[in-house]
């Protein structure tokens, strides 16, 4: 780990996990430093699998040029690029933490200064328009 202060959350869920598995009777019986090292090494995977997949963008127009730069190929996804890009950008963005990202509406709430209703409703909106931009500029073809 890059960051010191990641690598020490790192280490201390480590003997979190090890030290429950250990009251629960699953723990090591004879190498307790290589279970710990085998514990911190997979956490460390777990951790750079999902940093490597998380894009952090404070500017949307910076994030809608990249997007929009995306080259696709054939009708079909002529279809989809153009009823994405004729979302609002709220509801693209909350699509992506959702569909894409895979964040839970409780996960999000708090972010958002929202319940985690009102989260899972404006994706359902957010849904529901795409999906009927999508028909409508199948429509136009």
């Amino acid at each position: 780990m890059r960051d010191i202060h990641v690598a020490d959350d790192l280490v201390q869920e480590a003997f979190y996990l090890v030290l429950k598995a250990v009251r629960s009777g699953h723990g090591p019986t004879d190498s307790f430093g290589g279970y710990v090292v085998s514990t911190v090494k997979r956490l460390a995977y777990r951790h750079s699998a999902t940093q490597g997949r998380m894009v952090c963008i404070d500017d949307f127009t910076a994030w809608d040029n990249y997007v929009s730069a995306t080259p696709v190929g054939g009708t079909q996804a002529d279809l989809v690029n153009a009823a994405w890009a004729s979302l609002p950008p709220r509801w693209r963005h909350i699509l992506w933490l959702i569909d894409v990202d895979r964040y839970s509406p409780a996960e999000l709430a708090p972010a958002m200064s929202m319940t985690a209703n009102a989260v899972s409703s404006l994706a359902t909106r957010a849904r529901r328009a795409l999906r009927s931009a999508y028909m409508a500029q199948q429509s136009e073809t």
